[in-house]
């Protein structure tokens, strides 16, 4: 569809500046955001739908006592556990790179935890989640080791293997987590 031209003295709408936005690709629309504290699990329903093909996550949060943050996805209100969760993860800290590959899991690893009071984040692109085939993922995390001047990078890509069209996730810690989250719609709509 190609992007509408407007003339001098020509009203601009919303409806047709949305349009112009998502067929440029380039629109990101906010669809679910919140604050949680001192959880060990955070639910968010409803987020992905039609409208949108792919989406991003951005979170911000510091945990207590459980290591990192693991996501699950989730259809009609449950959470996927089932060991269908492929994953490979490549860590940098200092001087030292690691990688691992993990299959079969229950849950992927979106970020590391905080080390204390500093605060980790990360971004997860979800691809293609409503859509009735295996949704991929891509995240990058930032973590401060115990000091700001310690910084770790990981960056983590996957799937989930089940044919579901899924509508919203689940962050999971072992201890709990406290922090913020913002779920982006990305460009182009179903």
């Amino acid at each position: 569809m190609p992007l509408s031209t407007y003339t001098a003295g020509q009203v601009l709408t919303a409806a047709s500046l949305n349009s112009n936005l998502k067929t440029a690709g380039g629109a990101q629309v906010v669809v679910a955001e919140a604050t949680f504290s001192a959880s060990s699990s955070v639910t968010v329903d409803n987020c992905f739908t039609s409208t949108y093909r792919n989406y991003l996550i951005v979170c911000n949060y510091t945990t207590s006592g459980g290591g990192g943050v693991r996501f699950r996805v989730r259809a009609s209100g449950s959470s996927i556990s089932t060991a269908t969760y492929n994953f490979q993860l490549f860590t940098s800290g200092s001087t030292t790179n690691t990688g691992a590959r993990t299959a079969a899991d229950t849950s992927l690893v979106l970020g590391f935890g905080s080390s204390g009071t500093f605060q980790s984040s990360f971004t997860a692109t979800i691809y293609n989640p409503q859509i009735a085939t295996p949704t991929t993922f891509f995240s990058q995390c930032s973590q401060q080791d115990g000091a700001l001047n310690v910084p770790v990078v990981a960056l983590s890509s996957g799937n989930q293997t089940g044919a579901t069209a899924f509508d919203g996730f689940e962050l999971i810690n072992a201890g709990t987590m406290t922090g913020n989250y913002t779920v982006y719609g990305l460009g182009i709509t179903l």
